[in-house]
C-alpha cells in the first residue's frame, strides 16, 4: 500500500469513528428524551402493578383522592363552624355563653355573702380550705 492509500484509510477510519460518536452521544440524548417522556406519560396515566411495585394512579385518581380529601375537610370545617357561631342555644359557644353567666351569678352571691360574713371587707388573698385537709 502506498502513503496515499494508507491516508485515505486513516481519513475513513476516522470519519467512521467521528460518526460512530456522534451517533452514541445522539443515541444517548435521545434515550433521555424517551425516558423523561415515559415518566411524564406513567405520571399522567398511572402504572399498573408489576411483581413488587405497587400500582401508581395518574393524575385524574390523584386528583380525585385530593377532591375526596377536601370535601371531608370542607364537612369537617362547616360543622366546626356551627359549634363555635351562636345558633340560639345548641352550638358550643352557646354553652360556654351560659356557663359564663351562671359563673358570674355565683361569683357574684358568693362575694355578696363574703361581705355579709365579713363586714363588707373582701381579702382577695383569703384561701377557702377544706376541712379534712391540713394547710402545708
Amino acid at each position: 500500500m502506498d502513503l496515499g492509500t494508507v491516508g485515505a484509510v486513516s481519513a475513513i477510519g476516522a470519519a467512521c469513528c467521528a460518526i460512530g460518536a456522534g451517533l452514541i452521544a445522539g443515541g444517548r440524548v435521545a434515550w433521555r428524551i424517551l425516558a423523561n417522556t415515559v415518566r411524564t406519560r406513567d405520571a399522567i396515566l398511572g402504572t399498573p402493578a408489576s411483581g413488587d411495585e405497587p400500582a401508581r394512579p395518574g393524575i385524574v385518581g390523584r386528583l380525585s383522592v385530593v377532591e375526596q380529601r377536601l370535601a371531608s375537610l370542607e364537612s369537617q370545617s362547616r360543622q366546626i363552624k356551627a359549634e363555635v357561631t351562636p345558633n340560639g342555644g345548641g352550638s358550643l359557644k352557646d354553652a360556654v355563653g351560659r356557663i359564663d353567666r351562671r359563673t358570674q351569678a355565683v361569683d357574684e352571691l358568693l362575694g355578696a355573702h363574703i361581705r355579709q360574713h365579713n363586714g363588707g371587707a373582701v381579702d382577695p388573698t383569703v384561701r377557702l380550705i377544706h376541712p379534712d385537709r391540713q394547710r402545708g
